[in-house]
């Protein structure tokens, strides 16, 4: 058994959310019970001891001005949006900073279709293979996933399709085949997006030995494309 401040019984609750919603409760009962919740990736709707995390809300602006200014160096285009599961704090983030930066600063780009694939590889296969049925060579430029597996099922449509060359897809993470996808030409960008499992045992380990900690812990993200891919080869997860 181990101690917090005056002598209280202590565990320490880790939690990474699929949804916001879904373990709130479970976030403000051990709350109650005065035992410390650390959550990883995505967020409750409860402030917590601790949350760790890259701030999704700078990834969905980073993602948004690279589209604009690399990607179609500000000349305006079409995307599609594969988002991440409906009511995920990182799905909101990275939805909502991507559209407000645009509509404040490349009104020119155009989401024509934004659908949701759970951050699953082959939700994001049957989603383009559909919208590869809606929409026509030429129609789309970019395809704008919330993340790598997503962005790999993507290109696997693409592949079978042989519409590759036709898009410019963007991920999310950092993921080592995402990043050899990148070297291969198949995915134009990725922003890094650390799991903090580390970074989550170092703060464990000091509430329980009674020390304090910031409420939030922000991680580094950065951004891998074809100018610095070779430096990130097998550094991913």
């Amino acid at each position: 058994m181990h101690t917090y401040a005056a002598a209280v019984a202590l565990s320490v609750l880790l939690l990474t959310p699929n949804t916001a919603a879904g373990l709130t409760e479970a976030a403000k009962r051990a709350l109650d019970k005065k035992v410390p919740v650390i959550t990883l990736d995505r967020s409750v709707d409860v402030e917590v001891t601790q949350h760790i995390g890259a701030d999704n809300k700078l990834i969905g602006k980073t993602a948004a001005e690279y589209v604009s200014k690399t990607i179609l160096g500000g000349a305006g285009g079409k995307v599609i949006e594969i988002q991440g599961t409906a009511g995920a704090s990182a799905t909101t983030d990275r939805h909502d900073e991507f559209v407000n930066w645009l509509s404040a600063n490349d009104p020119k780009v155009e989401i024509v279709d934004s659908v949701v694939a759970d951050y699953k590889r082959e939700n994001a296969l049957t989603a383009m293979n559909d919208l590869l049925q809606k929409h026509g060579p030429g129609e789309v430029d970019v395809i704008y996933t919330h993340n790598d597996a997503m962005a790999l099922g993507v290109v696997a449509a693409l592949e079978t399709a042989n519409r590759l060359s036709e898009f410019k897809v963007v991920g999310i993470d950092g993921q080592n085949e995402a990043i050899q996808a990148i070297k291969d030409g198949k995915i134009v960008v990725t922003f890094t997006y650390d799991n903090a499992g580390k970074e989550a045992c170092e703060t464990a380990k000091k509430l329980l030995a009674g020390e304090t900690v910031d409420k939030q812990w922000v991680l580094p993200t950065n951004t891998i494309d074809a100018a610095n891919v070779d430096e990130w080869l097998g550094k991913g997860f």
